[in-house]
């Protein structure tokens, strides 16, 4: 992500959260503890790493999508064969986040046709490209 970009990215995230209170939100699900600790009121900002790198599984995202309505999620990576634990990650994210109606902003390294995929998810990604180009404001 360029500066511009992240100038970008951080103008409309303030906008969105001006006159909101900064909190920190505790999901806990099966017994694992996710922490949000840039929540206000129903908007935040995460890392991808810290959503798709992490041991959570679809029932995080389900709790993470009713306490959010808009996520940011910086520095998407481009999907290879090397991540596709991570993409399989992130398209169970997309979908749950699509059918909840969570509005999403992403920060991308490339934009959304040059994303990539692994050779594995290749034809289910094909259905996460068309969802986030209905959900998302993107920046690369």
């Amino acid at each position: 992500m360029n500066e511009t970009t992240s100038f970008k990215l951080n103008q409309i995230f303030h906008e969105l959260t001006k006159n909101s209170i900064k909190e920190q939100k505790n999901i806990i699900t099966k017994g694992r503890n996710f922490k949000i600790k840039n929540y206000y009121a129903g908007v935040t900002r995460f890392k991808f790493n810290n959503l798709c790198d992490a041991n959570l599984g679809s029932e995080d995202y389900l709790n993470i999508a009713a306490e959010c309505k808009h996520v940011f999620i910086e520095g998407v990576p481009i999907f290879t064969d090397q991540n596709s634990n991570q993409q399989l990650r992130f398209v169970t994210l997309i979908d749950i986040f699509y059918e909840k109606k969570v509005s999403l902003t992403l920060s991308l390294q490339n934009d959304l046709t040059k994303i990539g995929s692994s050779k594995k998810h290749f034809e289910v990604f094909k259905r996460t490209l068309s969802r986030l180009n209905e959900m998302t404001g993107n920046f690369n």
